[in-house]
């Protein structure tokens, strides 16, 4: 990941800090993101509460004030005098038409004065709380998608014509549920103006003549956000007479030797001495073409046989060879054949914490390495972490990574709270998308081991806890490692 922009990321998504019983517990805003020129508002939910002795009590708060520090937002709200509870306070915003696209981190004070009775003495003590709320600044491109040639077969490759107006579209996918597209979603990567790409299809489902196709764009602007929109095309399948259909039944593994099923259909007259060739992108080890032998007019026939591929996960076109004779003479006729390939272990998932040991009620900052293991990039990815042992303290649970490029990892720390327990279990969950839009979700499990506070010391925010797993310095280890190697 690019460094400067994962660190503004997390300097943006600001922990809220508790003093004296003032906390933001939630927010939102009217919109998920803004474009320059745009005028939202910002929704806080402020809990208001004040730790008291049994012999205490707490009565309220005076003079209490929120205060917003941004180039999007820049105002004081004195409130005054409220009770004990919850209140909700609502903050304009105002982008101007020249704003930078970006996420703006709009710095919230928070104070007033806790009013606590003991006895017939009321006390006043100052309560504030500063936390930063990341807003996002961007233009929303609009898509268009061509087709050239409009007019297709039932399966073969064309031309497809993707525009993106009014801003760059990143990690762009192309489907529809009639016109199957490399299997499942064409990927586009970022488009900035227009992008040509050759795509494989398959037309099975539409009718020969015209077809208003549905196409459905999914894609991110610039700072991570989805979005999704629908284009319809009228599209024209030819007519088209086939000798021989190969169908694959099930799926092969990224970069793992496994059982690859087919089913070969003979549409035409009896053949003999059948044989099937694949192109360099699928390899069968130990042998150079598959023996089929007769098969005879509308007659099918499965094949299994171990395959290897390196294709990227979804439908790839792979070209098949098919030789055969027929009344004698040899003739040979080439098909291209959609083959799905899921992918394999993807990531790596690491816990890094330093130093030892975690402690029980301290507060502590985990940071969790999320890494690309494979040969292919991958998209949407987010991590985030759950545990019985700790509270997360952050306001943002779950980090927006975005892209990670094969050998890319990306650190995002979270701040925690260690509860009043022995040992426990920490839960990080990565999603993330493979190059066919198919979306996973790993979760792994890391034990923890917790101890007593240090006498006479107080909890202190430490920098970075325990290494619990091989952590960035293993994972740069372990890359030095692979380089030194090849």
């Amino acid at each position: 990941m690019k460094k400067g922009i994962m660190a503004l990321f997390v300097l943006l998504l600001s922990v809220s800090y508790l003093t004296y019983g003032i906390t933001v517990s939630s927010y939102s805003t009217d919109k998920v993101s803004y474009e320059p020129g745009d005028q939202g508002v910002l929704n806080l939910n402020i809990s208001f509460d004040y730790p008291v002795s049994s012999t205490e009590t707490l009565v309220g708060f005076e003079s209490v004030y929120v205060k917003a520090s941004s180039p999007i937002a820049t105002k004081t709200i004195n409130i005054g005098k409220i009770s004990k509870g919850t209140m909700a306070v609502s903050i304009p915003l105002n982008i101007d038409k020249e704003a930078k696209e970006g996420i703006y981190s709009i710095s919230l004070e928070i104070g007033g004065s806790a009013l606590v009775e003991k006895g017939s003495t009321t006390n006043s003590k100052v309560a504030t709380t500063r936390t930063s709320i990341p807003v996002k600044v961007v233009k929303t491109p609009s898509m268009t998608v061509e087709l050239n040639p409009k007019e297709i077969n039932k399966e073969g490759k064309t031309s497809m014509v993707v525009c993106a107006e009014n801003g760059i579209a990143r990690d762009v996918y192309v489907s529809s549920t009639t016109l199957s597209l490399e299997g499942g979603k064409a990927f586009l990567g970022d488009v900035d103006g227009c992008k040509e790409k050759n795509v494989s299809y398959d037309a099975s489902l539409l009718n020969e003549g015209v077809n208003t196709v549905s196409f459905v764009v999914d894609y991110k602007d610039r700072i991570g956000g989805d979005h999704s929109v629908s284009i319809s095309l009228p599209i024209t399948v030819s007519k088209q007479s086939t000798r021989f259909t190969i169908v694959q039944d099930g799926e092969i593994t990224h970069k793992e030797e496994e059982k690859l099923k087919l089913v070969l259909e003979n549409r035409g007259s009896r053949a003999s001495d059948v044989r099937i060739k694949a192109d360099e992108n699928l390899v069968f080890p130990g042998i150079s073409e598959l023996y089929i032998g007769e098969i005879g007019v509308g007659e099918k026939k499965s094949i299994a046989v171990n395959a290897y591929t390196t294709l990227s996960p979804g439908k790839n076109p792979v070209k098949f060879t098919i030789n055969w004779k027929e009344e004698g003479k040899e003739k040979s006729t080439e098909v291209s054949v959609p083959i799905s390939v899921k992918a394999g272990n993807a990531i790596g998932v690491f816990l890094e914490a330093t130093p030892l040991p975690l402690r029980k009620k301290g507060e502590h900052s985990l940071s969790v390495v999320v890494a690309n293991k494979a040969s292919y990039r991958i998209s949407g990815v987010s991590v985030a972490i759950s545990s019985d042992a700790f509270d997360v303290l952050d306001i943002q649970k779950e980090r927006f990574i975005g892209s990670l490029e094969p050998d890319d990892f990306s650190s995002q720390q979270f701040k925690i709270k260690v509860k009043d327990v022995n040992n426990g279990k920490a839960n990080v969950s990565v999603k993330y998308s493979d190059p066919s839009g198919k979306t996973y979700t790993l979760t792994k499990e890391f034990e923890l081991s917790i101890e007593e506070p240090e006498k006479g010391k107080q909890d202190l925010l430490l920098p970075i806890v325990a290494v619990i797993a091989v952590g960035a310095g293993g994972w740069y280890y372990l890359k030095g490692k692979k380089k030194h190697g090849k």
